[in-house]
């Protein structure tokens, strides 16, 4: 198959710096496109939304011209390694940190199937340190290859990429409805947590807490010793925001196996109490766990009264947006480490505390959602496998 690279089949557009004077966005009209409106899509072979906008008056000024509708965009410095990619969909300015692909000929190279391919091209391979920042040189990016077949082989890739790629899109907007029902759900039966506006009484954590068990983690080298298939210690990636992910864990040597006293089990209430700046406090609520799991120390177990509080009240109320941050700001953190809440911080916490009846009547609401959103979890992944197949198949 024919190849050509980058160089010959686009033209290569550099970013502009951002600007620094406030009037520059005043009475804006001029999309100015800059890293986080590409980071937010990721991969999408259409992107508008924009956030700043510059006014003609400054574009004139400083001689800059918006890069076309259509142009391939990706990163260049700072987010290389996140390989995010878009096709621009409204003619725009560019920041420094992205640069566009314009391609030069539609009869040699088809939009669509360009965008697809390089999806799939990893640009960490060709950054370079500059300021401290990885990024990418205009010639390295020019002599990557692409594959040609003939435009109407292009096109049917493509095609039959897009297909894939909407019904992809179409399962994630379906789960992002499904959260955003519970969201509502949780606002509509209990009111904002943080004003309580329906009044709930308000009870410290150690009056509905029996107590909290700390995790353990081992240290490096007891890894390197013989394997027990049988256990595993989860790691920092397995309590985010609402999201349990069992799978993020390390396997445990054989003897150190019988700490059964930290062993996750189905209804735990599991808090992140070290982590980032945006994950510590995170909550999550054990489903299911298909492998025998151990609690790190970087989270808590808050073994609570049934009699008093559901687990999924719980769950659901440390993750609620601006509860969070009532939470995080319990965190403390010396700089260069990760913010940290200890257990009497977080016993004394308050929290608003509806009947019991009406929390379990939202965690039976939360019961049903969650056996549908596994129905979509497991749509989703065979959706996604059946995309990276075909991409696979097509570039691999």
């Amino acid at each position: 198959m024919q190849t050509k690279t980058i160089g010959e089949l686009c033209n290569v557009i550099g970013g502009k710096p951002a600007p620094s004077e406030k009037e520059a966005f005043e009475n804006g009209v001029i999309p100015f496109l800059r890293m986080r409106d590409l980071g937010a899509y990721h991969h999408t072979n259409n992107l508008t939304e924009i956030k700043d906008k510059l006014n003609l008056q400054y574009v004139k000024k400083k001689n800059l011209k918006p890069v076309k509708s259509g142009a391939l965009l990706l990163p260049r410095s700072g987010s290389v390694a996140l390989n995010h990619r878009a096709i621009l969909g409204v003619d725009a300015v560019i920041v420094s940190h992205v640069c566009a692909l314009e391609i030069l000929n539609g009869r040699v190279l088809d939009r669509q199937y360009f965008y697809y391919y390089m999806t799939q091209v990893d640009m960490s391979r060709i950054t370079k340190k500059t300021t401290g920042l990885d990024a990418i040189t205009f010639e390295d990016l020019r002599q990557i290859k692409v594959p040609l077949p003939d435009l109407k082989i292009q096109q049917d890739i493509a095609c039959i990429l897009q297909q894939a790629d909407a019904a992809r899109h179409k399962r994630w907007e379906a789960n992002r409805l499904t959260e955003q029902f519970l969201q509502s759900a949780f606002l509509e039966m209990f009111g904002d947590p943080v004003r309580n506006e329906r009044g709930w009484e308000v009870v410290s954590l150690k009056t509905i807490i029996r107590n909290i068990d700390s995790g353990w983690s081992p240290v490096c080298e007891e890894f390197s010793r013989s394997h027990d298939d049988e256990w595993a210690v989860l790691k920092l990636g397995a309590v985010t925001y609402r999201v349990f992910n069992p799978h993020e864990n390390k396997t445990l040597p054989k003897l150190l196996s019988g700490r059964e006293n930290i062993e996750v089990r189905k209804g735990d209430v599991l808090f992140s109490r070290k982590n980032t700046k945006e994950l510590v406090g995170a909550t999550v609520y054990v489903t299911d766990t298909p492998r025998k799991l151990m609690m790190s120390d970087t989270i808590f177990r808050l073994n609570y009264d049934s009699g008093i509080i559901s687990g999924y009240y719980i769950w659901y109320l440390f993750n609620e947006m601006r509860f969070r941050k009532r939470i995080q700001s319990l965190a403390t953190g010396s700089a260069g480490s990760m913010p940290n809440i200890s257990k009497d911080k977080l016993m004394g916490f308050k929290i608003p505390l509806p009947p019991l009846p009406l929390q379990n009547k939202f965690a039976t609401l939360v019961g049903q959602v969650e056996r549908l959103r596994s129905r979509q979890r497991e749509s989703e992944r065979e959706l996604e496998k059946l995309f990276q197949s075909l991409m696979q198949r097509y570039f691999g």
